[in-house]
C-alpha cells in the first residue's frame, strides 16, 4: 500500500511541476505570439495589395519592422456604417 502511495505522489508531484513550467513559458511567449500575429495579419493584407513581402519559397523577404513601416505607409483604416458611407474615424 504504501509504494502505491509514493507513485501517486511523485506522478502528481511530476505532474504539478509539468504544468506550472508550461504555464510559466505560455505566459512568458504571449508577448512575442501576439506580435507574431499581428505581423502575419499585416503581412497577409500586403500580400493581397501585391506587395512582394515573401520569396519565392514562401518565406518573409522583409524583417518585420519594415513590413510595419510599409503596412502603416500603404493601408489606411476606415469604418463604413451600415449605409455604406465611409467615415473619418480610425479602426480600432
Amino acid at each position: 500500500m504504501g509504494d502505491n502511495l509514493k507513485t501517486i505522489g511523485f506522478a502528481t508531484a511530476v505532474c504539478l511541476v509539468c504544468s506550472l513550467l508550461l504555464a510559466a513559458v505560455y505566459s512568458g511567449l504571449k508577448a512575442r505570439q501576439d506580435r507574431n500575429r499581428e505581423i502575419d495579419l499585416k503581412t497577409n493584407v500586403l500580400k493581397a495589395f501585391g506587395v512582394e513581402v515573401v520569396d519565392e519559397k514562401g518565406r518573409s523577404a522583409m524583417p518585420a519592422e519594415e513590413i510595419e513601416s510599409v503596412f502603416a505607409e500603404s493601408v489606411k483604416g476606415v469604418v463604413i456604417d451600415s449605409t455604406a458611407t465611409v467615415t473619418d474615424l480610425a479602426v480600432a
